[in-house]
């Protein structure tokens, strides 16, 4: 009987994972316009997403959320702004931004915050500079924006005039910023514990490496510590429900996943697999759900300017498909994963350039028509968009998944860490 049980587990594991039903619509296209060249999503405790974006022919940052009625509502958050969009909800639900901007360079870092009041009928939005003349568009970088459980911001970003990579925390109205490592541009990506420690992994566009950067703590004393990882471009970076971290990039023509077994003190040990092959990927994003069960997304180049949204899980392997046959393949898309384990991709479609929203379901409760994987040469629709959802399917309460299996035990927490952060470099 347990050979019998055994066998249909192995049996069950070894099947591929249920393949989605894509809802894909545009949230974002005004002509003379495109919107989400970079895009970064985030969802709502009811499963709604919120977007950020930069628009890139009207030089702004712009931010889109839906509504209870499966509107969409465009705000503009400045104008004179654009690279390096980082989007990101603190624990009461607002919407706060960071980016690069400036009339001139070098560009400031800017961090942007939405604030409501009489009953949340009027809003607006604040924006301070953390950073003055750190940007330089010959130079390639973004920011990183995440809160910690007190609901101070934390941010990730490069200072192209100082060579380095920097880490800015606000406690109390007031910036304190640290030089994490010496770093001429690149991508970045933050995490924060539950301890309110920031993890950081980013590439160094001049050596072509993708790092881990965490605080290591003796005592009192703290500091940075970096780990290599591997070669190529960081992506997005994730820590799982032990704190350990996990990490999508991009190696050539290939886009990879990294997990991390990091000892309190001690260098990591590294497992790096092949998720896909995307031709000329550029950040895949990564989401891991309750069940730390990867998901990426990346967009899979068929030609010039051409490309395929493709969504990869992680179960027992890597299972891939294609969410979206017109995209850009010049992008930077976003993932996350709501209390049901579906995915919400945000990214920039290719047609008309439009700032688009898929949302992926096992549940075949709407008009829309799944993708296969394997995208045909035949035409997309005029106007590049598959049938609107019905609104049960993405509005309704989101139903919460059961996690198959309990996750792997991860390496025990440091002990000693104090919230003595250093902001010295």
């Amino acid at each position: 009987m347990r050979k019998l049980v055994a066998l249909v587990l192995l049996a069950a594991l070894a099947q591929p994972a249920q393949a989605l039903v894509w809802s894909i619509e545009k949230v974002d296209h005004p002509s003379n316009s495109a919107p989400g060249l970079e895009s970064s999503i985030a969802l709502d405790s009811a499963g709604r997403p919120h977007i950020g974006y930069r628009d890139l022919i009207r030089s702004s940052v712009k931010y889109a959320r839906k509504n209870a009625d499966g509107t969409w509502t465009i705000e503009t958050v400045e104008n004179t702004a654009g690279p390096g969009v980082s989007f990101a909800l603190d624990p009461s639900g607002a919407p706060h931004l960071t980016y690069y901007a400036g009339r001139s360079e070098p560009g400031d870092v800017r961090y942007a915050s939405r604030s409501c009041w009489f009953f949340g009928l009027f809003c607006s939005w604040s924006r301070e500079t953390i950073a003055s003349g750190v940007f330089s568009s010959s130079r390639a970088g973004n920011t990183s924006l995440g809160f910690d459980a007190s609901g101070n911001p934390n941010v990730s970003y490069f200072d192209h005039t100082a060579g380095q990579l920097k880490w800015a925390r606000k406690i109390g109205g007031s910036w304190s910023i640290a030089n994490v490592v010496a770093a001429p541009g690149g991508s970045v990506s933050q995490a924060l514990d539950s301890d309110g420690f920031p993890h950081l992994a980013f590439s160094n566009s001049s050596v072509g490496t993708v790092n881990y950067v965490r605080i290591i703590c003796v005592f009192i004393l703290c500091g940075w510590n970096l780990d290599p990882v591997d070669s190529g471009t960081a992506g997005t970076l994730r820590l799982d429900v032990n704190g350990q971290p996990r990490l999508s990039y991009a190696q050539g023509a290939n886009v990879r996943y990294a997990v991390g077994a990091c000892p309190a003190r001690d260098p990591c040990a590294w497992t790096t697999e092949l998720v896909g092959t995307a031709g000329q990927p550029l950040r895949p994003t990564l989401a891991l759900d309750a069940c730390t069960t990867a998901h990426i997304a990346f967009l899979r180049q068929r030609g010039t300017g051409i490309a395929d949204l493709v969504y990869a899980r992680r179960n027992a392997t890597w299972s891939l498909e294609t969410a979206d046959l017109d995209a850009s393949s010049t992008v930077i898309a976003s993932i996350a994963v709501d209390a049901a384990n579906n995915p919400h991709i945000s990214y920039q479609g290719l047609t008309g350039q439009p700032l688009k929203h898929a949302f992926g379901s096992v549940h075949a409760q709407n008009s829309a028509r799944r993708l296969p994987d394997t995208a045909p040469k035949a035409a997309v629709p005029k106007d590049g968009v598959k049938p609107r959802p019905s609104k049960r399917s993405e509005l309704a309460p989101p139903v919460v998944a059961a996690c198959g299996a309990t996750p792997s035990p991860g390496l025990p927490r440091s002990a000693d860490r104090t919230r003595r952060l250093s902001t010295a470099g």
